[in-house]
């Protein structure tokens, strides 16, 4: 086989450098809050797992997928409110321009059947894709609301999660379930995409006392019609980085450093940097935690 980075970095550690990445993940977990919630969910982006954990004790969990390296899933917390079934997907500008624009100009038509419909910026109703000319429109002249509508396509699946945040990450289901095949799995544009988005919405509602409304969920779904659902008490959700970690039997695990996030804080800490210091490249600790 070819030798690539993943099988250089093994070859090349030792029980120095496992040492140090223990050191870091310590360090990642002296920043959160000493105090926990007893209901939350919690996603470790390089392990690719959320898990549902309630009074210390996790009760499920299941496989994610995150953010390619360009386009990382980040490290924050916020309480998620209300999940979304059948919904729309809203494509955000960035995405609009880079990946779909170029796929407007060469096959407007395939778009439309997928269920992407546009909404120019003077005008109030949505139109299928391919009643534009798409042959003159650039990133610069770009007025347009894109958006998916709901359906097998969609690339939300059947329901997303809201998180409101000042990145607009959520959760939510997809249609590719292919991918969660792949042992590694970066694949997202910066949301998280759940491999049973059914298990965490009954398991939400079950946690909220609306656990008749759980009961509703596939029927909603069924009915193609966009539901808001929202809780009466909203569940933290920690987006959390950690490539080393304990697992149920107390077994030290460790997994790949997906965005290259370990060495400067081992820099940081070989130096003895407290979180004033400059760390690597001017970094210091504190802004080494996002």
């Amino acid at each position: 086989g070819i030798v690539g980075p993943g099988t250089l970095e093994m070859l090349n550690a030792n029980r120095f450098s496992w040492i140090e990445r223990i050191d870091a993940n310590l360090e990642r977990w002296r920043w959160l809050p000493r105090a926990q919630p007893h209901t939350y969910l919690r996603v470790n982006i390089p392990a690719f797992n959320l898990q549902m954990v309630k009074d210390d004790q996790t009760e499920s969990s299941m496989d994610v997928i995150v953010g390619r390296i360009y386009r990382r899933t980040p490290v924050f917390s916020a309480d998620l409110r209300y999940m979304v079934v059948n919904p729309f997907w809203n494509v955000p500008f960035t995405l609009a321009v880079q990946d779909k624009l170029p796929l407007l100009r060469k096959d407007a038509g395939a778009a439309a059947a997928q269920g992407f419909e546009v909404q120019r910026g003077d005008q109030t109703t949505f139109v299928a894709v391919d009643t534009v000319d798409w042959s003159e429109v650039t990133r610069g002249n770009f007025n347009y609301l894109l958006r998916q509508r709901p359906g097998a396509n969609n690339a939300l699946g059947q329901i997303k999660f809201m998180l409101p945040n000042p990145h607009a990450v959520y959760l939510h289901d997809t249609p590719t379930r292919e991918l969660f095949a792949k042992q590694e799995r970066s694949f997202s544009s910066g949301c998280v995409r759940l491999s049973d988005h059914l298990r965490l919405a009954n398991w939400l509602l079950a946690q909220d006392g609306q656990a008749n409304q759980a009961a509703q969920v596939e029927a909603l779904i069924a009915s193609g019609e966009t539901r808001t659902l929202h809780l009466k008490r909203p569940v933290p959700v920690l987006l959390v980085y950690f490539t080393a970690f304990t697992d149920a039997s107390g077994a030290v695990v460790f997994r790949r450093d997906l965005y290259q996030r370990d060495a400067p804080i081992v820099a940081a800490l070989r130096r003895g940097a407290e979180p004033a210091d400059a760390g690597p490249a001017g970094a210091t600790l504190a802004q080494l935690r996002y």
